[in-house]
């Protein structure tokens, strides 16, 4: 397709392929496995479950702790789930032997494993949205809570697994999990809201309505996209794909008279000829072959794309429902 246009049959909806059916309680998290075959999803029903993700087979379903199971992320390997909510966070292998990390004063949020796969992070609830960030590396059992991140709503990790960026205040700072060094990336800026680092040391923030980009070293931010007036107001959430070039973002468009989500692709060589993939959707990011998006009504969805065209292949895939949907904090932050 021409840049600039919209892909055919690109508004979310179509046919439901199949219905995950086995959790007695909301769906609280949802992520594919990195070989694409496998879904995994928590519950708020205390369970996590494993599914085949050509079938919708329930293939495993994981036990062992009492309330609601908000987190659940593949490591980069496939073979560790973390799953858990409350103040535990356990590390599942598929045999269901768990791995638990306890101790926790708070709920935990937003889990995510480093790139190489050696670390977890997670946020430490401290109110609605925001917390502080702890990490733990896997060969060792004391957690590490990162020095000055009280309150943090935004994290995200550096492309070789060795930085996790985090915006306080007006501050896009990064810390050194070898030294334990924190260091300022941008200051004097926002509010930001969400963020990228590639493995080509370049970082891309949405910051004040705008797409912006900054060296990992610190810099001037350099504007890569602004809303253009008549046509969109706000752009959000950028995350690179694996190509390091091009780059998914949230954006909000006028439509009779409503403000309305859009994700979008652009390229860095000439992000001005970004395109639209999917409407009424938000806060996409590439997993194993596929877009996994929120709508505006609070479905997270799926989506099989070409990975180098990007042209949506099939029909969305419904993965669950009763997330808190919002096109600036990301469109499946956390469970209503």
């Amino acid at each position: 397709l021409p840049w600039g246009s919209s892909s055919p049959g690109a508004e979310a909806g179509g046919e439901v392929l199949f219905t995950l059916t086995g959790h007695d309680g909301e769906v609280r998290g949802v992520a594919w496995s990195p070989d694409g075959e496998r879904l995994a999803t928590s519950s708020a029903d205390g369970t996590a479950r494993l599914w085949d993700a050509s079938t919708g087979e329930e293939l495993l379903v994981l036990r062992g702790l009492s309330g609601d199971m908000r987190n659940v992320v593949w490591s980069p390997s496939g073979d560790r789930l973390v799953a858990g909510g409350g103040t535990i966070l356990p590390i599942w292998d598929v045999s269901r032997r768990p791995l638990r990390l306890s101790g926790h004063t708070a709920d935990v949020w937003d889990a995510q494993w480093s790139p190489d796969g050696r670390r977890i992070a997670f946020r430490q609830a401290h109110g609605s949205f925001t917390g502080s960030l702890w990490v733990r590396q896997l060969d060792q059992f004391e957690f590490i809570e990162i020095p000055e991140t009280h309150g943090i709503i935004w994290y995200f990790w550096s492309a070789d697994g060795q930085e996790i960026a985090f915006v306080r205040d007006d501050q896009l700072l990064a810390h050194n999990l070898s030294t334990g060094i924190t260091r300022q990336i941008l200051t004097g800026e926002g509010p930001f809201w969400g963020g990228s680092w590639s493995d080509q040391g370049v970082i891309l923030l949405g910051m004040a309505g705008s797409i912006y980009r900054v060296p990992a070293s610190g810099g001037t931010p350099e504007i890569v996209l602004a809303p253009e007036e008549g046509k969109t107001s706000w752009h959000s959430n950028p995350s690179f794909l694996p190509d390091d070039e091009r780059f998914l973002f949230t954006s909000e468009v006028e439509e009779a008279g409503n403000t309305l989500p859009i994700v979008q692709v652009a390229d860095l060589a000439d992000p001005s000829r970004s395109r639209t993939l999917i409407k009424r959707a938000m806060d996409a990011r590439w997993s194993n072959g596929h877009l996994v998006y929120g709508t505006e009504d609070g479905v997270l969805t799926a989506q099989r794309v070409d990975p180098d065209s990007l042209e949506l292949i099939g029909t969305p895939f419904e993965i669950g429902r009763g997330m808190r949907a919002d096109s600036r904090f990301g469109g499946y932050v956390g469970a209503d």
